[in-house]
């Protein structure tokens, strides 16, 4: 769901959404919010490899976010919109 209106100044909006790829990253900000929060990958590496798995996971969050706003055609985070996303119909 869109975060709708414009927020007043000074409030950010968090996503928090089971963040696990740099696809899931991308779609925070296009739905509005202006912070995008995670810590599976972070914990995920840590439990890996200590601070090498930390810094491994931190690098390919970045890099599959890097590869996702090139497939999308931003060149910043700002252009992140909701055109986007695609909704796909609900199924029950």
């Amino acid at each position: 769901m869109p975060i709708s209106g414009e927020q007043p100044p000074g409030v950010h909006t968090e996503w928090c959404s089971t963040i696990s790829t740099g696809a899931r990253t991308t779609s925070g900000p296009s739905l509005g919010a202006t912070v995008t929060s995670f810590a599976r990958p972070y914990l995920y590496g840590l439990a890996a490899g200590g601070e090498a798995g930390v810094n491994r996971a931190l690098d390919i969050l970045a890099t599959e976010l890097r590869r996702d706003m090139i497939l999308l055609g931003a060149r910043s985070i700002g252009q992140l919109d909701e055109s986007c996303i695609r909704r796909l119909p609900r199924t029950v």
